[in-house]
């Protein structure tokens, strides 16, 4: 079984699954490039921030527990592996709890070698995690996982240290930050940050994470008293604790919500509520933290969670101070939202990709925040057509600088409705990949790049159907742009290159990958010719 996130593929009959482009190629979020768009996540809490933003991750079960001892990585992938997790049942104690465990961590070094993998005894499911700051692809993650990368062995006739990995559990440092405990004061020789006025030592502690939080509320009672100050529990990121949070965490953490502004949640599924084994009731702590901050919260991320449900969209909807609100493939199986609770009215950001929601219940939230700027609606395959929403955020939503769309409105027959994009004067981002009206007009996108003089990134990704001809006039007027997105175009040739390279001044990235029109040396040479411009052109790869 093989569960990727965000969404690239899911199957059972992995690695046998059929490449299927439409399906498949969900590669839009990846490269370092695709960080600095204006609809991108910033992060909460800086501390506690993945350096590798590590979101996407492949999860493999297996039938039967199996023993590793190393990890063949090739050359090209080093880079991409960033960390390899195994999680284990215990069946002799079916009551104790399973963990994960950190297997593998990319190393530093450039050479190339076979990695020892941490001895964890049997595992019986594996986690890869992504550096998406590289530019991989679905097809390639297929040719990944053909290899014999993870394979069984007999049992290990040689010990390895078991005791080397996360000492600390967070749960057990979070219960010992009970005030009425006493500290262990002990300490040898002279201690400097007993100096240091309280001021200064706030400003020390602002630069730690939870964890270390945690443990310098351990120290005494007064860097316990510091430590514990709601101020340092603002703004709260848990997705580096994945492996750890549950709902025990997440109540002690609660203690500390008096002043919450940003929590993000992202892939924060307990493992152990994941599969099945107990009820954490993830959701009763989320609706208790919901109410108690629900006046001061003002951004929330709650991306690939499996206990979003119906009560908790109405609580989500009622935070009157809700100004960024992600929620990426919910569990949700419908937006069942009571729209006389709906009390957003300073959203900026929406991004409800791939959620099963519908027109009835997006335009109501679009027609209720008159300042948003960036809304992502990709993949939300139950919206009906582009039609009444643009229409809705022409009236009311004009300050809107970001659009995205991608793969939403795959079988559009009116290509005039694009037109409405037009009217966005603010439009920095548009971007309709597998959008494509049949039959196309040159109109509506000469309108949206001679109206919107602000865009600056554009994408088309999949418009197959679009030629030389319809696409060189736009990019003559397409002055302003910075990215262009033109993958998996096969009618256009280099014609199209050498108008977009030589035409649009301040262009830094050209996708142009899967286009089989155009050949691969003169990708070469334009390369040369205009370093300044990241090319990105690649054919398929059959596997």
């Amino acid at each position: 079984m093989v569960h990727y996130y965000p969404y690239s593929f899911s199957s059972s009959d992995f690695p046998k699954y059929v490449l299927a482009v439409n399906e498949t190629i969900t590669d839009k979020n990846y490269g370092a490039w695709a960080q600095g768009t204006f609809i991108a996540q910033k992060p909460y809490r800086h501390p506690d921030t993945d350096p590798f933003s590590s979101h996407d991750f492949l999860h493999i079960e297996f039938k039967r527990s199996i023993k590793m001892s190393q990890l063949l990585v090739d050359p090209r992938w080093k880079k991409v592996i960033y960390r390899m997790w195994g999680f284990r049942r215990n069946k002799e104690k079916p009551n104790r709890s399973p963990v994960w465990k950190l297997l593998y961590v990319a190393p530093q070094s450039k050479e190339f070698a076979t990695r020892p993998i941490k001895y964890f005894g049997s595992v019986t499911e594996i986690r890869f995690e992504f550096n998406r700051n590289f530019g991989i692809q679905c097809y390639e993650l297929i040719n990944f996982m053909n290899g014999e990368l993870v394979f069984s062995i007999p049992p290990l006739d040689y010990d390895i240290p078991k005791n080397n990995w996360m000492k600390d559990e967070v749960p057990k440092l979070m219960s010992n930050m009970d005030p009425q405990e006493k500290p262990n004061t002990k300490s040898k020789g002279k201690n400097f940050f007993e100096t240091l006025p309280t001021e200064a030592m706030y400003k020390i502690f602002n630069y730690l994470d939870l964890v270390s939080l945690s443990r310098c509320a351990q120290v005494n009672k007064r860097w316990n008293r510091i430590a514990s100050d709601p101020l340092f529990y603002r703004d709260i990121d848990l997705k580096m604790y994945w492996t750890k949070l549950n709902s025990t965490t997440l109540k002690l953490l609660m203690k500390k919500f008096n002043r919450l502004r940003k929590l993000d949640m992202t892939v924060c599924n307990n493992p152990i509520n994941y599969f099945g084994l107990f009820s954490e009731h993830f959701d009763i702590v989320l609706k208790r933290i919901l109410q108690k901050s629900r006046k001061t919260l003002t951004h929330l991320c709650l991306n690939h969670t499996r206990f979003v449900n119906s009560e908790i969209l109405d609580m989500i909807v009622a935070c009157p101070n809700l100004q960024e609100l992600r929620l990426q493939r919910p569990s949700v199986c419908s937006w069942t939202v009571d729209l006389s609770n709906l009390a957003m009215t300073k959203l900026k950001t929406l991004d409800v990709s791939r959620a099963r929601i519908t027109e009835e219940e997006l335009i109501p939230i679009l027609k209720n925040n008159p300042n948003l700027e960036y809304l992502s609606i990709d993949g939300c395959s139950q919206l009906g057509g582009p039609g009444r929403i643009l229409e809705t955020i022409v009236t009311y939503n004009r300050n809107l600088k970001a659009w995205s769309s991608w793969q939403t409105f795959q079988n559009q027959d009116n290509a005039q409705i694009y037109e409405d994009f037009g009217e966005l004067l603010h439009l920095e981002e548009l971007d309709l990949g597998f959008c494509e009206p049949r039959p196309y007009t040159n109109t509506c996108l000469e309108i949206i790049v001679l109206r919107c003089e602000k865009l600056k990134r554009l994408g088309l990704t999949n418009w197959n159907l679009m030629t030389d001809e319809q696409l060189l006039p736009i990019l003559k007027e397409a002055k302003g742009l910075t990215q262009l997105n033109l993958a998996h175009m096969p009618k256009i040739s280099a014609s199209v290159l050498s108008q977009a390279v030589t035409s649009i001044p301040n262009l830094c990235l050209l996708d142009i990958r899967h286009c089989v029109g155009i050949n691969k040396k003169i990708v070469e040479e334009y390369k040369k010719q205009y370093p300044n411009i990241n090319i990105f052109h690649q054919k398929y790869l059959h596997v």
